[in-house]
């Protein structure tokens, strides 16, 4: 069962001015799922989001962190995530924000935990320093051991590493 309550909005379209809400189920306290499409991905971990009731939020998957552009495999990450996103509706689970004040959130399409998925295929890496996510670990073990993406290459810098020295200008 998932975690909160699904929310079911029929309106069209995306209204750039709409506000952005809180999404927690006023009577539970519980985060709520929004649903929606990918309007367009900036990187392998983040994204502009439609929901359904019109409103846009800049999306951050949880708990990951995908390779920045100029990294192997961040043409790879971004592009997958397009291709599991498109023309579909998406679901996220908000969970709080970040210090750029994108929505952090776990999100699925309906079949795939995304966050998940992009660690498994070794498209991104666990951010352990800001998620604590037991499945997140073992799906990286896992792809470090099956030396899928990223874990490929036999010294793979995180991007946590590669902002440190790649400062964009």
């Amino acid at each position: 069962m998932r975690i909160g309550l699904l929310v079911l909005l029929f309106t069209v379209g995306c209204d750039p001015a709409s506000p952005v809400k809180t999404h927690t189920d006023t009577t539970s306290g519980n985060a709520v799922e929004i649903a929606g499409e990918l309007e367009r991905a900036m990187d392998g971990d983040s994204f502009w989001f439609c929901a359904h009731s019109g409103e846009r939020l800049e999306i951050r998957l949880e708990g990951i962190d995908c390779p920045e552009k100029g990294q192997p495999f961040a043409e790879e990450a971004k592009t997958w995530l397009e291709q599991v996103t498109s023309g579909r509706t998406i679901w996220l689970l908000p969970v709080g924000k970040d210090k750029y004040g994108r929505t952090l959130a776990n999100v699925h399409n309906g079949e795939i935990w995304i966050n998940g998925e992009s660690v498994r295929r070794g498209l991104a890496w666990h951010y352990v320093s800001f998620n604590k996510d037991g499945r997140l670990a073992r799906l990286q073990m896992d792809a470090q051991e099956a030396q899928t993406g990223i874990w490929s290459d036999r010294q793979p810098i995180p991007p946590w590493t590669y902002r440190k020295t790649h400062k964009r200008r």
